[in-house]
């Protein structure tokens, strides 16, 4: 075998190389090296994994189940904001992850917690999020949350903050935000309020805002059954409501409200408060209205109490109205097993199901 010209010779380290190598063991150095690099880090990839089917969640404002959305993200990362690793990985989750960002910076703010928020705002400046926070803050009731948004200076805050606080009675959200901001709110906050019977939250909108309300504030605490909230709307204000308010009563048998409506308002009803009451058995209901009021009903009325076997609707129906049922009422009644339903219609109608005629005997 040929001898080589030249001879390896012996590696030693250099002044160049020993820096490198120093470099190379710099945490500042590499974390800005890898920040130009595609991908997430290995240590948060469980957490992006476990967050992906939450990124197209809406977090719509429900008032039958608002936290839905977010109690969903709490089960998750509650759990990992208790890592004591938590403080080091959040940068590198709000920066590298960008559809984490509105989910982690909502969960924080819907949790309320002001140490929570100010770790995120320390790890992704607030100022350059988009969103709405001072209304998810005042929606939910995080009152020292809110007062800690409004001094941060951040511009997320509309008329939604106040509506929302006032639909769910967060009083003292209202009474800040009416203080310190000058969004205000619509007449949604004071019919929402109604529709929640929240007295407190109306009286204050009443006293120091300007909005005011619709008809929609008493036809809603009349559909809500909040007998109360209706004598208080028609004392204080003047936008009184629509003939829905004594339909929907009348329809969820609320009989004192029905009463209270017809005594003090002007609006009445429509034939649906009895159609309604009827198919309901709300019998007191039907009796008042068909003594007092002059709106009458339709065939509806008897077809519905017989379709859901209120015989002694069906039977006062017919003994004092002479719109009679149409053949959906036997239909019915025969399908569902209403036999005396049925013996009751008899008496009054005969009714040819293959044609569809009924005629009174």
């Amino acid at each position: 075998m040929p001898k080589r010209k030249h001879s390896l010779r012996e590696a030693t380290p250099t002044a160049s190389s020993a820096s490198i190598h120093h470099a190379l063991r710099s945490t500042d150095i590499i974390r800005s090296i890898l920040a130009y690099q595609c991908g997430v880090y290995a240590d948060i990839l469980p957490l992006v994994a476990a967050l992906k089917p939450c990124r197209n969640l809406k977090f719509e404002f429900r008032t039958d189940d608002p936290d839905s959305d977010y109690e969903r993200l709490d089960a998750i990362l509650e759990p990992w904001y208790a890592s004591p690793d938590t403080s080091l990985m959040l940068p590198k989750l709000l920066g590298d992850v960008v559809f984490m960002r509105p989910l982690v910076i909502r969960h924080a703010v819907w949790t309320g917690n002001v140490n929570l928020v100010e770790r995120v705002h320390a790890a992704f400046n607030l100022h350059t999020f988009p969103e709405n926070l001072l209304d998810i803050a005042a929606g939910f009731g995080r009152f020292e949350l809110l007062k800690w948004l409004h001094a941060l200076g951040h511009a997320g805050c509309t008329t939604e903050a106040m509506d929302m606080a006032s639909i769910l009675g967060h009083l003292s959200c209202v009474k800040f935000l009416h203080v310190h901001r000058t969004e205000g709110c619509t007449t949604e906050a004071m019919e929402q309020a109604a529709a929640y019977a929240h007295l407190d939250v109306l009286e204050f909108l009443h006293r120091h805002r300007a909005e005011g309300c619709g008809t929609k504030a008493m036809d809603y605490a009349a559909v809500y059954g909040h007998l109360h909230i209706v004598q208080w709307l028609h004392a204080h204000r003047t936008e009184g409501c629509s003939t829905e308010a004594m339909d929907w009563a009348a329809g969820h048998g609320d009989f004192d409200i029905v009463r209270f409506l017809h005594d003090n308002r002007h609006e009445g009803c429509t034939t649906k408060a009895i159609d309604w009451a009827a198919q309901y058995g709300h019998l007191d209901v039907i009796r008042f209205l068909q003594e007092h009021r002059t709106e009458g009903c339709t065939t509806d009325a008897v077809d519905g109490a017989a379709a859901n076997g209120h015989v002694e609707v069906v039977e006062f129906l017919l003994s004092h109205f002479d719109q009679g049922c149409s053949s959906m009422a036997f239909i019915l009644a025969r399908s569902h097993g209403h036999s005396a339903v049925l013996e009751c219609l008899s008496r009054f109608l005969d009714c040819n199901e293959e044609t569809g005629v009924v005629e009174w005997r």
